[in-house]
C-alpha cells in the first residue's frame, strides 16, 4: 500500500504452523536467529481489516526445526492495532530459519509492521563437567587379582 504496509488475503483453515509456516512467512534468519534461540520473545504484529469488516487472523512463530507457537487467532478490526503473543524459542540445532507467519481468516488483512522483543534472553548451557570416578572398587577387582575362575 501507499503506507508501506501489505495486503494479506486467502485462507486455508488446514494451513500448518510449523516449518516455514502456511501462510505469509516473514524470515528470521542468521544472526536474528541465533540471538532469539532459547530466548522469551513477545511476537508482535501490527495489522487491522484490509476491508474495514471485522475478521480474524492467525498468527504463529515456527523454528523451521524445533517447534513451533501453533496458530494464534485474534480479532482484527478496522483500526491499525498491535497484536502480541509471548512464546519461547526453543534452541536451534541447525539453524534452517526461523518464521512469523500470518494468515488471514475471511477478511483480507493489511499488515503494517512485524516484529519481536526479546523477554528473557537466553541462558548459556553451562560446559558438561567432568567427573571423576571416586567410587571405591569392588573386593577382588584389583588389577592382578583373580577369582580363581578359568575361561
Amino acid at each position: 500500500t501507499e503506507n508501506g504496509s501489505v495486503i494479506i488475503s486467502g485462507s486455508n483453515p488446514e494451513a500448518l504452523s510449523a516449518g516455514w509456516t502456511e501462510g505469509v512467512a516473514f524470515v528470521i534468519d542468521g544472526d536474528a536467529e541465533a540471538a532469539l534461540s532459547g530466548a522469551k520473545i513477545n511476537v508482535k504484529v501490527l495489522a487491522r481489516s484490509a476491508t474495514g469488516v471485522p475478521t480474524q487472523m492467525k498468527v504463529a512463530y515456527s523454528t523451521n526445526e524445533v517447534g513451533n507457537s501453533g496458530w494464534k487467532t485474534f480479532e482484527v478490526g478496522p483500526e491499525l492495532t498491535e497484536f502480541a503473543f509471548e512464546v519461547f524459542v526453543n534452541p536451534m540445532v541447525n539453524g534452517n530459519g526461523d518464521y512469523i507467519g500470518i494468515i488471514p481468516v475471511s477478511e483480507p488483512v493489511e499488515v503494517a509492521a512485524v516484529g519481536w522483543d526479546v523477554i528473557a534472553a537466553p541462558v548459556p548451557m553451562p560446559e558438561p563437567e567432568t567427573v571423576e570416578d571416586d567410587m571405591p572398587e569392588a573386593p577382588g577387582s584389583e588389577a592382578g587379582e583373580s577369582d580363581g575362575a578359568t575361561e
